[in-house]
């Protein structure tokens, strides 16, 4: 420091010397001593050296701050503001109700004047012709499984003519008017491209006569009337009478069917007061059955006529509703025998 302060003093002294003899040259004052000036010397910077990291140690990788995450700020004096989140959702929903409703505007308008009815039948008229061009019409009807339904009635229910548009013909409603048919207990119906449609038939059996307000008619077994009328070809059936025998009549004759012979001779079976029956024999004898246990009375009446005969004899009625017990009704003429003298009461 001492060697770097005194070449600085001694170029200082230099200088001043110079100007001294220029200056003495020029008539100014020589020879007074010449000042010094200590010119501070700047400290060395300190120099920081890293370190060498180490070959296997992890290498840090700079992660994002909250900073970086934030928006980043448009440019003042750019002069644009950004478009509000709402303004393009609410811009596509109008586009749509405007397109909705003019649409819905106009096709309004065009029922209101009818155009879209005569736009509809100018485009069947055009249909119908191209069916009836290429052979898709109604040319025959087959029926499988009829036996006693009348061909003309199944016609009439069919309801189409030959020559209609096959395509026309609606199968489901052909079957619910077959099905109304008395016969018919269900149907099928299906078109057989290109001409024809065919019908498939169920048919109700006869089960027995049913008598109510002065008419008879033939049912099936679950008491729909098969026809309106009782036909001499079944009169060999027996007959029910009363106001919803016709409901339970199956039933009844299931019970009766356990003695095969004796149900043979039933001829009518009456319902009384809608709870119980009354059953009529083929040589006029009325057996009542009580409410509850008809099985029990009946199979009864059966071992009656198995050791006694009990059918034989002369009676009106017998009467089982009372349960262990039997009452018999006779005839009058054996009633005036049993009231003849030495006769028991």
């Amino acid at each position: 420091m001492r060697s770097l302060m005194a070449m600085i003093t001694g170029r200082s002294a230099t200088g001043r010397g110079t100007r001294g003899k220029t200056s003495a040259g020029s008539g100014t004052r020589a020879g007074r001593k010449p000042k010094t000036r200590a010119v501070p010397v700047r400290a060395e910077p300190k120099l920081r050296v890293a370190k060498p990291a180490a070959p296997n140690a992890p290498r840090k990788v700079p992660t994002a701050t909250k900073r970086d995450n934030r928006r980043t700020p448009t440019r003042r004096g750019s002069g644009k503001r950004p478009a509000p989140r709402w303004l393009a959702p609410t811009l596509v929903a109008a586009s749509v109700l405007v397109v909705a409703g003019g649409v819905a505007g106009g096709g309004y308008l065009l029922y209101q004047g009818g155009y879209v009815d005569r736009m509809g039948a100018a485009a069947n008229d055009t249909l119908r012709a191209g069916m009836m061009r290429a052979g898709l019409v109604l040319r025959d009807v087959t029926v499988e499984g009829r036996r006693r339904t009348d061909a003309d009635d199944i016609l009439r229910a069919v309801g189409v003519a030959r020559g209609d548009p096959i395509f026309d013909i609606d199968p489901y409603e052909i079957r619910q008017r077959i099905e109304r048919l008395g016969w018919v207990r269900s149907a099928s119906v299906e078109r057989r491209l290109p001409d024809s449609v065919h019908i498939r038939l169920e048919e109700r059996r006869p089960f027995a006569r049913w008598q109510h307000e002065g008419q008879t008619v033939l049912i099936s077994r679950d008491g729909s009337v098969i026809v309106k009328s009782d036909p001499a070809e079944f009169r060999f059936l027996p007959r029910v009478v009363g106001g919803g025998a016709e409901a339970v009549a199956a039933k009844l004759f299931d019970q009766l069917a356990e003695k095969p012979e004796l149900f043979a001779r039933v001829r009518n079976a009456i319902r009384v007061r809608d709870r119980r029956w009354d059953l009529q024999l083929d040589n006029g004898i009325i057996v009542k059955l009580p409410e509850d246990g008809m099985k029990e009375a009946w199979l009864r009446l059966a071992l009656l006529e198995a050791d006694d005969a009990i059918l034989a004899r002369d009676l009106l009625a017998i009467d089982l509703r009372v349960p262990g017990r039997v009452f018999v009704r006779l005839t009058p003429d054996a009633a005036a025998v049993r009231r003849q003298p030495g006769k028991d009461t």
